[in-house]
């Protein structure tokens, strides 16, 4: 039976099945990952800063396609083309950067 907590929370895990509940925390992590502890290590290079963003996206690309979070197929497959999106343009930066 919902409480009322349940009910008030329901946002952050209705779209999830239920074994896969704490995406959006997860997912939450990862943005601020790529957002804002990537750049505040500004003492490293550019490239490491990259390289670090790569690997976190690569990371949740795997996660995100071996645990299948979402109730409805589409969303599935946007976050997975998302994430694939994510990980070409932080290759893509990194061939750049390193041909520069």
């Amino acid at each position: 039976r919902p409480s009322p907590l349940s009910r008030a929370t329901d946002f952050l895990w209705k779209e999830y099945e239920e074994r896969a509940f704490y995406w959006e925390p997860l997912d939450l992590v990862r943005k601020l990952t790529l957002t804002g502890f990537v750049l505040i290590n500004t003492q490293g290079s550019k490239q490491l800063r990259v390289i670090i963003a790569l690997l976190v996206s690569m990371l949740f690309l795997t996660l995100q396609y071996v645990l299948s979070p979402y109730k409805r197929t589409l969303d599935g497959r946007l976050a997975m083309f998302a994430h694939i999106g994510l990980v070409l343009v932080y290759l893509a930066t990194l061939t750049i950067n390193s041909c520069s």
